[in-house]
């Protein structure tokens, strides 16, 4: 390697004692890039090299941004290499750009979505200058994608952060719910229209609401289905369609119906369950078999 690139020879190496010895030279350029376009830093977080990261972050010459041809910066190198303590020590640093986005518009957040990485995305959370929903270039924020990789913790953590747009649509018109439902995880749809931010009327770019998509097919996904059911999150022509082709999810929401009324006719409201049930029956519900 030539004189050029010892410094990045020896951040590649994890050689903290040579990275100190040539970062006390001031004619030393920390932020130049060898023939393969890599700087120090981004060879150190992609080794994961954290004595030599910390060295290089603690030099004032240092651009801990600094980004490739594809627009990844050392923050990005360190995720995609699973290198957590040096994400761990770039997300320390107050230089650090948290949303810095690549060519494909992925932030630090997405990546920690991505890989399922909980504790980075804990920490990037508590970072005040995270931007929750930014979008990629396909319009997918970090929840839809906590939500395509079933990652219940990150969904509750994300779901948690006040700022979160739930409802933020991709270039398709999909939202979280619309994953959830396409993907059948009945326990992050729960989790979604327990939120009352989530509206499950939303309509993607083919006119479809998340439980449509679940109605279309021959045999529907009776846990994901009984989900919106409990949740109220359905119409009267959807209960047709459901008590066809997902008659167990329907007779679960009849079992919650009954059970409703039977504890009215034993509190309060005794011994008016019956006309009550008869009232719901012809203005909202003309088809269901009341007892």
């Amino acid at each position: 390697m030539s004189d050029e690139y010892l410094l990045h020879g020896a951040a590649q190496r994890g050689d903290a004692e040579e990275v100190k010895m040539l970062l006390n030279d001031p004619h030393t350029d920390v932020n130049a890039e060898d023939e393969h376009g890599d700087t120090p830093l981004r060879l150190a977080a992609w080794y994961n090299r954290i004595d030599v990261v910390k060295l290089l972050l603690a030099d004032p010459r240092t651009n801990p941004n600094a980004q490739d041809e594809d627009g990844k910066a050392p923050l990005h190198y360190a995720f995609n290499n699973r290198a957590m303590d040096v994400v761990e020590l770039l997300l320390a640093e107050t230089r650090i750009d948290v949303n810095a986005q690549d060519v494909s518009s992925l932030t630090a957040l997405h990546l920690a979505t991505i890989y399922g990485f909980t504790d980075a995305v804990k920490w990037l959370l508590a970072d005040p200058r995270i931007d929750v929903n930014v979008k990629d270039d396909h319009g997918e924020t970090p929840l839809s994608f906590a939500v395509f990789r079933g990652e219940t913790s990150n969904v509750n953590l994300l779901l948690a952060y006040p700022r979160i747009d739930v409802n933020a649509q991709n270039s398709n018109g999909r939202t979280a719910l619309h994953v959830a439902t396409i993907y059948g995880y009945a326990d992050i749809v729960k989790i979604l229209l327990s939120d009352p931010r989530t509206d499950p009327n939303i309509r993607n770019s083919a006119a479809k609401r998340p439980l449509d998509i679940q109605l279309e097919k021959n045999k529907p996904d009776v846990n994901v289905v009984d989900v919106f059911l409990e949740h109220g999150a359905y119409t009267n022509a959807d209960l047709d369609v459901i008590k066809e082709k997902a008659p167990e999810a329907w007779a679960r929401h009849q079992g919650r119906f009954r059970e409703t009324f039977e504890a009215l006719d034993q509190g309060p409201l005794a011994g008016q369950a019956s006309i009550i049930s008869s009232l719901v029956a012809e203005t909202l519900f003309p088809f269901v078999p009341f007892f």
